[in-house]
């Protein structure tokens, strides 16, 4: 794809962002994005389908992005929780931010997809002893990627209330000491 291409479909991807943190996405039209961005209608044809395959494309690129990050770390560090994945982790949010954030609070399906691509990064690096062991990791797995990604959510919803390196060394402290020992630790 050529740069003007690319200029293109950021431009018309970042247009319809700046709309959807401001609107629903059933109250977000083509007509809208393609006037902001300055495009016609036909321009905006010639990438997506609709907007519901722009929001899926969009949702797409950025689990692109985040995953094969996530599997280097997982592949290298193996499956200890570490500061390394977390702080990768933060890293693309903040990157990302300008889409991360309105896709986190309105859009539950995002969060979902990033919650699976993630259970499936570090179910396929286990090497499983036998089919017991497999069993009880997909409920720990569920639990860790649930925990990362609902604090995230909870954290851009709250319109990020305390600093990023505190959250994700809150993070880090919870999956490393569990959760009673976590709380012991604020209550004191």
């Amino acid at each position: 794809m050529s740069d003007k291409s690319n200029f293109t479909k950021k431009k018309l991807c970042d247009t319809f962002i700046e709309l959807y943190s401001i609107k629903d996405l059933n109250k977000i039209t083509i007509h809208d994005i393609t006037s902001k961005a300055g495009y016609n209608r036909g321009t905006f044809y010639l990438y997506y389908k609709d907007i519901y395959d722009m929001l899926e494309k969009i949702e797409k690129s950025l689990i692109d992005k985040l995953m094969p990050n996530i599997n280097i770390i997982i592949t290298d560090k193996g499956l200890d929780l570490n500061e390394l994945f977390i702080n990768t982790m933060f890293k693309f949010y903040k990157e990302n931010e300008k889409y991360v954030i309105p896709l986190m609070i309105k859009d539950a399906k995002f969060s979902n997809s990033i919650k699976e691509n993630l259970k499936n990064l570090i179910f396929n690096n286990i090497n499983f002893v036998n089919s017991e062991y497999k069993e009880k990791a997909k409920y720990l797995i569920e639990y860790q990627s649930s925990a990362i990604v609902g604090i995230i959510t909870l954290w851009y919803k709250e319109g990020k209330q305390i600093p990023l390196s505190a959250l994700a060394q809150n993070i880090y402290s919870i999956s490393k000491l569990g959760v009673i020992n976590s709380f012991k630790n604020i209550n004191q």
